[in-house]
């Protein structure tokens, strides 16, 4: 498999972890798993193709120039949209060009990332490079966490970012509240710079503001963001709640995922099949290696020899909890595929599009207060009995 196409995979499915933090408006789970994504190397929709749907789908180029009466869900290398989208846009890539007119909200991860797009909702960018055109304009508000911001579209309502240097240049409807993340950061207020309420910024450094700048409210200055910052905080910075913590979980699962299924994939299908076979063995075997193992390496710190031993078998029980979790999704995904289908006697499905649903609902129960905790506990302990029950037979047979 190429790099372009494995790195393709994993950006979409981060962008669907995205979809799922915010929320799909038009995209249900069963509309999801019914509905055909496109995967190819290279995607091109004409100025003449009308999509009456949601378009999913991710290669290593994509170009969407036809108008789309959905939401847009794509990943890829390369992705340019200059078409009329009814929905929302949700994309990962490494450059990302957004022309044309958004009637719902951006979601958007990449390394640059270039709007010069009419939007009509709110837009959340997290990139290496971030630029607006003059034309460009957001109706309600812009969140942004990035290196370099270059900001010269006009934005509706506040502005919420966080970047190495932020340059603004826009007509800024509401409150700009900008931080500078390094100590040499910069935040600079050109003379074409217009916030109608109060400009907030946080820098070790003075921001450079033009004296043709119009700031309709106060200036003030907080805390650096250089100095300890918790995780509220930096939630608002980027405007998107706790929901920007839940995507960096997920996408460190679905990375692991990811790796797991292409290397390993009849042995998830082994381990998942397991664990529908054998559930409580699975679970009574995880119970007792879950505890005997941190023991056994505690005992083993106090001998010379069993130093190494014990690191590095605390690491791989570490490292086997946390794949435990990507099991549990793939079983969770696997149910729910299924038994969506409409044809009940076709068994096949795909085994990515069964982790990304799995993982992602995983996630989503194990954030509930109080029972998360607890269904985290039993869930993983459970894939992990069933793990080692597998891989005790692959020992036997070789044994043999």
């Amino acid at each position: 498999m190429k790099r372009g196409i494995i790195f393709s995979i994993i950006a979409v499915m981060f962008v669907v972890s995205v979809s799922a933090a915010f929320g799909l408006p038009q995209a249900t789970l069963a509309s999801i798993t019914d509905s055909d994504v496109v995967t190819q190397k290279d995607i091109y929709i004409g100025s003449n193709q009308i999509i009456n749907d949601n378009f999913i789908g991710f290669g290593e180029t994509i170009d969407i120039n036809g108008p789309v009466n959905g939401d847009v869900i794509v990943a890829g290398l390369t992705i340019n949209i200059n078409s009329t989208v009814q929905g929302d846009i949700i994309a990962a890539g490494n450059t990302i060009n957004i022309q044309g007119e958004v009637l719902g909200n951006v979601r958007v991860v990449g390394n640059t990332v270039d709007l010069d797009a009419i939007i009509g909702k709110n837009t959340n960018i997290l990139a290496q490079s971030f630029s607006t055109t003059p034309t460009n304009s957001i109706g309600w508000s812009l969140s942004y966490g990035a290196a370099t911001t270059n900001l010269k579209g006009a934005v509706g309502g506040h502005v919420d970012g966080g970047a190495n240097a932020s340059y603004i240049s826009a007509e800024i409807g509401g409150n700009a509240n900008i931080y500078a993340n390094e100590e040499n950061g910069k935040i600079s207020l050109t003379e074409k710079a217009k916030i109608g309420g109060n400009f907030t910024y946080s820098s070790v450094t003075t921001p450079t503001i033009s004296n043709l700048a119009v700031i309709g409210g106060d200036t003030i200055q907080k805390d650096s963001i250089i100095q300890p910052v918790n995780k509220s905080d930096l939630s608002r910075f980027l405007g998107i709640s706790g929901a920007f913590f839940k995507i960096i979980g997920i996408f460190g699962l679905f990375v692991v995922g990811l790796i797991i299924i292409s290397i390993l994939r009849k042995d998830s299908v082994k381990i998942i099949d397991y664990m529908q076979k054998e559930p409580a063995k699975s679970f009574g075997w995880g119970l007792v290696f879950l505890i005997l193992v941190p023991i056994v390496c505690f005992i083993l710190l106090f001998t010379i020899i069993g130093v190494p031993l014990a690191v590095i078998v605390m690491a791989m029980y570490l490292v086997i909890l946390y794949i435990s979790k990507v099991f549990v999704g793939l079983f969770i995904g696997r149910w729910t595929l299924l038994n969506f289908k409409k044809d009940k006697k076709n068994k096949s499905f795909s085994l990515l599009l069964a982790m990304i649903i799995g993982v992602t609902f995983f996630y989503v129960v194990t954030s509930i207060p109080v029972i998360g905790w607890l269904a985290n506990i039993v869930a993983v302990v459970w894939a992990f009995g069933a793990i080692i029950e597998i891989k005790k037979h692959y020992l036997a047979e070789s044994n043999k």
